[in-house]
C-alpha cells in the first residue's frame, strides 16, 4: 500500500453540468436531483474561480452514493469505514484508476447548494473541490428515515469523490 501511496496524490479532506443540454441529460441520468443539483453547485463555484468544470463518472457516483447510503444506514461520519476500507479502495473497487483523488463528506444539510457551500467554506475541503488539476467528479446522497432512531442524527448525507486517472 506504502508504494501506492508514493506513486499517487491522495487527498482527504473537508470535489460537468455546464454544457449542452444533450450532453447535461446523458450525464446526469441515474442522478437524483439532490446529486444533480451538487454537481451544478460544485461546477458554478469552480467557473467563478476560472477553473474547468469537473466531468461526471457514473463509477464515482455509484461509490459515492453507496458511501453515503451505508453511512446514514449504519450511524457513522467518517472518511474510513469501519472495516478500515477509505476511499481510495473504494474508487479502486469500481475501476477507478486514480491517480489523485480526494473525499468530501457532509451531514445534515437539507440542500446541495448549502453542502457545496460548507465545503468550499472549510479550507481541506475547497482544496479538493478547486483542485486545477482533477477532471472527475462522482457524488452521492442519501436521505434517512430517522422517525425510529433513539438518538438523534443527521438525515442527509453528502458524500462527493474528485480526481484523475493515470
Amino acid at each position: 500500500m506504502h508504494e501506492k501511496l508514493a506513486r499517487r496524490t491522495f487527498i482527504v479532506g473537508g470535489a460537468a453540468l455546464l454544457a449542452s443540454p444533450a450532453v447535461i441529460a446523458r450525464a446526469a441520468d441515474g442522478l437524483s436531483p439532490e446529486e444533480f443539483g451538487l454537481v451544478r453547485a460544485i461546477n458554478l463555484m469552480r467557473k467563478e474561480r476560472g477553473l474547468k468544470p469537473l466531468a461526471l463518472r457514473a463509477d464515482l457516483s455509484e461509490v459515492a452514493r453507496a458511501y453515503a447510503r451505508r453511512m446514514a444506514k449504519e450511524g457513522f461520519f467518517d472518511h474510513i469505514s469501519p472495516e478500515g476500507e477509505g476511499p481510495t479502495e473504494r474508487a479502486e473497487e469500481a475501476g477507478y484508476d486514480w491517480r489523485r483523488l480526494g473525499e468530501t463528506l457532509a451531514a445534515g444539510f437539507k440542500t446541495p447548494e448549502k453542502a457545496a457551500e460548507s465545503w468550499r467554506d472549510s479550507p481541506g475541503h475547497a482544496a479538493i473541490i478547486f483542485d486545477p488539476e482533477n477532471r472527475h467528479v462522482g457524488v452521492g446522497f442519501w436521505r434517512r428515515n430517522g422517525e425510529d432512531d433513539e438518538e438523534p442524527r443527521p438525515e442527509e448525507y453528502w458524500t462527493l469523490l474528485a480526481g484523475d486517472t493515470r
